[in-house]
């Protein structure tokens, strides 16, 4: 406990450590309900129309009946389902599992895995290098030093009339502990740029959209949340058109 005390920045590191493993545990138990059709699901729309096209998705391939060749809202029209945003907000690696099931028909835990494994390891290795090497007891040395010579300071400062004649220091505003943060802030956002254009390249593919791998990443990189949002809208806008061809060709 005294070690945190002295050690602020240990205290924090913890505590993001702590809320981290809440997220994931939380993403977890999400992730065993991907695949359960309860009945209170049964009774939602959306679901049913799921269920018709992975039935009917085997017999028949109506992509290019699907397909418009560009994306059925924009990029920030998340208003538009406020349920897939909000996913997408809170625990974007079920939102990108459920996208790909629809789309793809594969399983949900096996995308949203995909999803989670690099920001696992990248956690890990950023808490590795921002852990302190140093013992307890080196820390309350360190900070029994540090009120030393802040007491120390405070009577010379005093004895002075209140004018300090110590030369003021320049200190670095980028200590280490904000740049190995800024560096792994860059670094996550180019995973989740890489992850998302994987699932995004896919969707695309899926239903004829027209684009390109760089645009996918850039989409995902710079504004993850929106775009599985939108990914989110696309793949249910499409699976009711192949939906309704599938029930016109059964009509003739």
């Amino acid at each position: 406990c005294g070690a945190q005390l002295a050690s602020p920045v240990l205290c924090a590191t913890d505590a993001i450590a702590a809320a981290f493993l809440l997220a994931l545990a939380f993403a977890l138990a999400s992730l065993r309900l991907c695949g359960v059709r309860t009945q209170t699901m049964g009774r939602d729309d959306q679901v049913q129309i799921d269920e018709e096209l992975l039935r009917a998705g085997e017999q028949f391939d109506v992509r290019e009946e699907a397909g418009t060749g560009n994306w059925s809202s924009g990029t920030f029209s998340c208003h538009r389902n406020v349920a897939s945003c909000s996913l997408s907000c809170c625990c974007p690696c079920v939102q990108y599992g459920f996208n790909q099931r629809i789309a793809s028909h594969e399983s949900c835990v096996k995308w949203a895995t995909i999803w989670m494994v690099p920001m696992v390891l990248l956690f890990i290795l950023f808490h590795t290098l921002d852990s302190p090497s140093v013992s307890a007891e080196q820390l309350m040395l360190q900070a029994d030093y540090a009120a030393d010579a802040a007491a120390a300071k405070a009577a010379r400062h005093a004895s002075h009339g209140g004018a300090d004649r110590d030369s003021p220091k320049a200190t670095s505003l980028l200590t280490p502990h904000k740049q190995l943060v800024l560096v792994f802030l860059f670094l996550g956002m180019a995973a989740t740029g890489v992850v998302g254009a994987i699932g995004r390249s896919r969707i695309r593919k899926r239903y004829n959209i027209s684009g390109g791998m760089l645009n996918d990443f850039l989409c995902h990189c710079c504004c993850h949340c929106c775009s599985l949002a939108r990914e989110a809208r696309e793949v249910r806008t499409q699976a009711i058109q192949e939906v309704l061809a599938i029930s016109d060709v059964d009509d003739l």
